[in-house]
């Protein structure tokens, strides 16, 4: 598995027009690599980029419904690709963009270092890009919480599609959990009850789920999604700020998720969780 670090940056712009101009290839140039870099298309989804740090060949995602926008990195043809996470996810009226980069083997401290400090300037051209026409808000502060898990994506996801699994480790694990009608699940937690939708099979790692306090309650979203990671996993968890939450009630929260999350990843890799 390679080391990895996960972004997340608020754009004020509609989720489709933001996913749009991602899908777009041209536009890549536009503002990766600090921008102004030269494209020439190969086949398909693959393009020439001539960046300032040497020519790479990128295979951009094709369209999805889920927003997401991976994209894998060749210096040369038959090199193995490197890949990169991106997932666009709506947030109130904007876009909450989510970007996972993986250290390249044999890469060192200091060229780590700088390729993060590279990409984060590429996201703030990006979003200094896309809100030219103007800044939308967007509902919720958002945490980004990102764990590599080492075992095979297809287990990861398969263990985490079944909503009777939450129980073991969501809310620091031992949930109680009741089916209720239109495919909803009461549950009892340690910070009290819940009402969750968990979300349909999909090929493309998304496990977005809905939580909300009581039946007249909105759901609040809590975006979750798998990619590979070499021959393991890597998870993406997002956690809104809802706007009843203090700062010290809601870093409190971010806390515990953390530890369920933390609680998952031993689950997974200590042995074969229940199905």
């Amino acid at each position: 598995m390679l080391d990895s670090e996960t972004f997340g940056f608020a754009i004020g712009r509609p989720l489709s027009e933001v996913y749009e101009f991602l899908l777009e290839p041209t536009n890549f140039g536009r503002w990766a690599f600090v921008g102004d870099v030269a494209m020439r298309h190969l086949r398909a989804r693959d393009w020439t980029v001539e960046t300032s740090v040497g020519p790479r060949i990128i295979r951009f995602a094709e369209r999805n419904a889920f927003g997401v926008l991976d994209h894998s990195v060749f210096r040369q043809e038959g090199d193995v690709p490197h890949p990169t996470g991106m997932w666009a996810i709506e947030n109130g009226a904007g876009t909450e963009l989510i970007y996972t980069n993986f250290r390249r083997d044999g890469m060192n401290d200091a060229e780590w270092a700088s390729l993060k400090s590279w990409v984060v300037t590429d996201l703030l051209a990006l979003q200094s890009l896309l809100e030219t026409r103007g800044r939308l808000p967007v509902a919720h502060e958002a945490k980004v919480l990102s764990f590599g898990i080492h075992r095979p994506m297809p287990e990861v996801y398969d263990f985490l599609i079944r909503p009777r699994n939450f129980a073991s480790w969501g809310f620091v694990g031992d949930a109680e959990m009741v089916a209720i009608a239109d495919g909803e699940w009461q549950v009892e937690t340690t910070v009290g009850p819940r009402i969750l939708r968990f979300g349909q099979p999909n090929d493309a790692g998304i496990l977005t789920y809905t939580s909300r306090l009581r039946p007249d309650t909105e759901p609040h979203p809590v975006p979750m999604r798998v990619m590979p990671n070499g021959e393991g996993t890597e998870l993406m968890f997002v956690f809104y700020k809802r706007p009843q939450d203090s700062d010290e009630g809601w870093a409190s929260t971010v806390e515990w998720v953390s530890a369920d999350l933390l609680v998952l990843k031993s689950l997974l890799e200590v042995g074969s969780p229940g199905r």
